[in-house]
């Protein structure tokens, strides 16, 4: 079955955020192994829980659980011939944009080199590159996995029908299915991106926290970036190890994938004086694209408790903004423990993600694309170490949201990867998609054997 260990739930996951310790933990090397792990839960009615990366922390660990790490399911495989790559299901992001980059390829990733890339493409994945490419889900061919019988089976949209039908859900709605032992990608060579000695160039620009309207102007300058242009702005604490230590700074990061001529004309609204003399520093850097995810490495430290969350928005004010500042500025004040909890605003291009949803009849009916014309979107991380504090910083981050949301009239929606535990999922899915997801549970795991959130509120 595996190695089987019995009692290290500290070390299951990037966030103590709903962890106990569970049954088993199990860490199978094959697809036997995996069907003997399922076997074992369903004699001991042990709800399986499958991990990758382990970032999930809205995934419940508990002393019901079957833990089942995929963390020797290790393996890629290039096919040049078909532009694909295939994955093992524990590969992790930085695995992979380094085996692709070494060979002269990428494909989307996502934004830490810590996350699983099954989990990220289980639950929609936004990314980098979604300007170019569109969601990770539009990019994914064919998934492998055991299904609760401890069948193994590839599912892709030319499978039969219900096989099929298990395809549109793993893509972007996949949580408690089966076991994805590796999944089928597209990749790209990198020579089309058209790269100055393979670097993507970022300009940044940091403000002190009371410059928060000219960092919102700065952001909000930018419009609706271009497809290669990704422009984030993020709200943050100055490091202990820093001069000016636990100092509230705004953060304003615009990287362009493209020839760096592009780059220059696409920066031209943050090179404005009345932006420019505000900031503390500015700096523009080219940066190697197996690189690209390196900022993100302090955050991927495992420990402690955080929490994300996470919603969509068409329409953003310059007042929602500095609302959210606010409230962002009296977590980190207020409650010394969360001085690490941090907002990041991001925007990006939707037009590709768009198209493809307009064009694929299941993705508007039956599958999580409820974001895909949302351009804007911000993540709400709560870092804190005294578990009494997750009321209340969830509390902060809800208020949060809140101000963000206030001038979109559209209804709150939010991404799958980022959902909290408990989720209304009606702030993830269009009417009618609950039920699709809920029938394919039925067919593929009718004993619900592995952990599904969209059957909590039942």
């Amino acid at each position: 079955m595996g190695d089987i260990v019995p009692d290290t739930p500290t070390a299951l996951r990037w966030s103590d955020s709903n962890v106990e310790t569970p049954a088993l933990i199990v860490a199978p090397e094959n697809e036997n192994e995996v069907i003997k792990a399922i076997q074992q839960a369903r004699e001991y009615k042990l709800k399986v829980l499958v991990a990758g990366g382990g970032t999930a922390a809205f995934v419940p660990v508990t002393e019901n659980t079957l833990h089942l790490s995929m963390e020797r399911f290790k393996h890629i495989k290039l096919d040049e011939s078909t532009q694909t790559v295939d994955i093992g299901g524990g590969v992790l992001a930085g695995q992979l944009i380094q085996y692709l980059d070494d060979r002269g390829y990428y494909t989307v990733y996502p934004g830490s080199n810590a996350v699983g890339m099954a989990g990220f493409v289980l639950g929609g994945g936004g990314h980098h590159f979604l300007g170019l490419h569109g969601l990770a889900v539009d990019n994914v061919v064919s998934f492998q996995l055991i299904t609760a019988e401890g069948k193994s089976i590839v599912a892709s949209q030319t499978s039969p029908r219900e096989e099929a039908a298990l395809f549109q859900v793993l893509r972007g709605a996949g949580f408690g299915y089966g076991v994805i032992t590796s999944f089928r990608m597209k990749v790209y060579p990198l020579s089309t991106l058209q790269l100055a000695h393979n670097q993507v160039i970022t300009r940044r620009l940091v403000f002190d926290g009371s410059s928060i309207c000219t960092a919102a102007r700065a952001f909000g300058s930018v419009g609706r970036p271009p497809a290669r242009l990704r422009i984030s702005l993020h709200m943050t604490r100055a490091p202990a190890n820093v001069p000016g230590s636990g100092q509230a700074l705004l953060i304003l990061d615009a990287m362009y994938i493209g020839p760096e001529d592009e780059a220059h004309d696409a920066f031209a609204p943050l090179r404005r004086d009345d932006i420019a003399r505000e900031a503390l520093s500015i700096k523009q850097f080219a940066q190697s694209l197996d690189k690209i995810n390196e900022a993100a490495e302090p955050g991927d430290i495992r420990g402690g408790f955080k929490d994300l969350s996470m919603v969509a928005m068409k329409e953003l004010s310059l007042e929602a903004i500095r609302e959210a500042y606010t409230r962002w500025f009296a977590l980190t004040e207020d409650l010394e423990d969360a001085k690490r909890s941090f907002v990041t605003i991001s925007r990006f291009d939707t037009t590709l993600s768009e198209q493809v949803g307009a064009v694929d009849d299941f993705c508007n009916k039956t599958l999580c694309t409820s974001t895909r014309d949302r351009y804007t979107a911000c993540v709400i991380g709560t870092c804190f170490n005294k578990p009494e504090l997750r009321h209340t910083s969830e509390a902060y981050a809800g208020y949060i949201r809140d101000a963000l949301t206030k001038d979109d009239e559209r209804p709150r929606r939010t991404n799958v990867n980022c959902m909290r535990p408990h989720p209304p999922l009606r702030e993830m899915f269009w009417d009618g998609q609950v039920a699709e997801l809920r029938r394919v549970k039925e067919v593929w795991d009718p004993e619900d054997l592995f952990w599904c959130p969209w059957l909590q509120d039942r």
